[in-house]
């Protein structure tokens, strides 16, 4: 719930986890996990219960509930889109009772909006919609189409541009602004979008064994394979998740794989190259191409202007023994070609799992090992050791932008890194809070801007830090057990939907996660 710029993280979420058990492809719901004093009685009955009037834009009823304002702006782009009507009564919010509702117009049925808010100038000159509403949890979404709507008719020609939820507790204001960042149309997938905070989804039909490629060698060639101890990385400006590894004698496919938040499709980019022979460590190919490998928390997307796929030097590759590769690769997107960066410096060390992260602020990538700390500059192709601290591998890494540090989670350890002040010894931190110890390793781990958290899976719950008091909130716990042999790179943020994707296994469905509500911004 968006209802101040300072995000109160716990007490929004407790209060929005109330609603995840009454949700069918949703779950996450655990009362126990929300402390007593912050729960609230919330009716997740009927959507037109029969207290509230059904289709009106009055409400009411015989009895009164403790009632809050629900209130907020909206973006004069989408009230001006060429879409939108030019009466004066176009432009509404449709109120919907419970959570992850499908908007629909005024029909007259059980499904009908329990109230409508009309959207106006105000004294600011800014579109903003005000009313009052009993306490609860919403879905809301706006239209510039409402004059459209005819009471107790279905399928009018009503669009609804973003489709959320909201908190409203009594005798509060709850503030939802609607945005063009927020809307769900022009890349956003509005099945994410009308995600309940602090949910989990699991996409329908989305194994990635459905698009494997045919392997035609006598060679480990199990796809489930090509996710052993590999991990991922998130293209933000396509919203996908870039899957690559396989390596040792898990598999000898080094073709490249994407998963579409957008539309929930996979998609297979690149054939296998003819691999090796088990006795035979190779790190580059006959055609030229990386050999498959461990990717381990080792893989990158570095957005524009260089718009490419990275691989830092490391892992496990594709033979009896398992290899190693001092080599940097990056992949270009729209030449489906692979390129040997043929780097200068002191790259990372190329035979134990190592983690690394792109820090979009000084455009490197900081690379922890048991070597320890490298960095990569994008613009000179160069690696850096930084410092010789050794840190074991299988952990996960993120930038926290926001103050600049580079976090490493895992092995009963929180290291941290002042990346900004180019301070590169470690900060072991004591943290606290949950039920996480950081004794896991091979997690994902990401930086939320929106949350402003460090967020963690490894199985179970989602656990996310608090930079700033170093305390742990344990979250919603995920549908699917992890992959046996690690999540790595395979949980990301994507930064354009506000949600994250984890890939557990080319036989399971991929899972979605949403910690806040709404999209999020590129």
């Amino acid at each position: 719930m968006k209802n101040t710029q300072s995000f109160d993280l716990v007490r929004s979420l407790v209060l929005v986890n109330l609603l995840l058990c009454s949700a069918v492809a949703i779950v996450g719901c655990n009362e126990e996990q929300i402390p007593s004093d912050l729960k609230v009685v919330i009716d997740n009955g009927d959507q037109n219960p029969d207290n509230i009037d059904g289709g009106s834009n009055t409400g009411g009823g015989d009895n009164i509930l403790p009632t809050g304002t629900l209130k907020g702006t909206v973006d004069t782009t989408l009230i001006s889109d060429t879409s939108c009507s030019a009466g004066a009564s176009a432009n509404a919010v449709y109120i919907y009772k419970g959570s992850t509702v499908v908007a629909v117009d005024q029909s007259g049925s059980n499904s009908d909006p329990i109230e409508i808010a009309v959207v106006s100038p105000n004294q600011n000159s800014d579109y903003a919609y005000s009313i009052s509403v009993p306490e609860g949890i919403y879905t809301i979404a706006f239209t510039c189409q409402a004059d459209a709507d005819i009471p107790d008719q279905a399928g009018d020609s009503v669009t609804f541009r973003e489709v959320t939820n909201v908190v409203v507790q009594s005798d509060q204001e709850s503030t939802h602004n609607f945005t063009v960042s927020n809307q769900s149309s022009g890349g956003l997938n509005a099945v994410i979008q009308q995600m309940p905070a602090n949910s989990w989804y699991e996409v329908p039909n989305s194994q990635m064994d459905a698009v494997k490629a045919d392997f035609p060698y006598d060679l480990p060639g199990n796809i489930d394979g090509l996710l052993a101890y590999s991990g991922a990385a998130f293209d933000t400006k396509r919203n996908r998740l870039i899957v690559w590894g396989g390596g040792h004698n898990n598999y000898y496919g080094n073709e490249v794989y994407t998963f579409d938040l957008t539309d929930f499709t996979w998609e297979r980019i690149t054939e296998p190259s003819p691999p090796t022979t088990k006795d035979a460590c190779v790190a580059i190919l006959a055609d030229g191409n990386p050999n498959s490998r461990h990717t381990y928390f080792n893989l990158d997307y570095i957005p524009e202007p260089v718009d490419k796929f990275f691989s830092t030097p490391g892992g496990s590759t594709s033979c009896n023994s398992g290899g190693g590769d001092r080599n940097t690769w990056t992949f270009d997107f729209d030449t489906k070609k692979w390129l040997n960066m043929e780097s200068t410096g002191e790259a990372v060390i190329s035979w134990a799992p190592t983690e690394s992260a792109y820090d979009p602020i000084n455009h490197k990538v900081y690379s922890t090992s048991p070597g320890g700390l490298y960095s990569y500059d994008v613009e000179s192709n160069h690696w850096q050791r930084l410092n010789s601290t050794a840190i074991r591998g299988d952990r996960g890494v993120a930038v926290d932008t926001k103050r600049h540090l580079l976090v490493v989670v895992g092995h009963g350890e929180v290291v941290v890194y002042d990346i900004g002040n180019e301070d590169y010894k470690p900060q072991f931190w004591n943290t606290t809070g949950g039920e996480f110890n950081v004794s896991g390793y091979r997690p994902g781990v990401n930086y939320d801007p929106v949350a402003d958290r460090v967020v963690v899976w490894d199985g179970g719950a989602v656990q996310a830090l608090d930079m700033d008091n170093k305390e742990w909130t344990a979250l919603a716990v995920a549908p699917q057990e992890p992959y046996s042999v690690g999540t790595y790179g395979r949980f990301r943020y994507s930064p354009i939907e506000n949600a994250y994707v984890v890939v557990n296994s080319a036989y399971e469905n991929v899972l979605v996660y949403k910690l806040t509500e709404g999209g999020g911004k590129k």
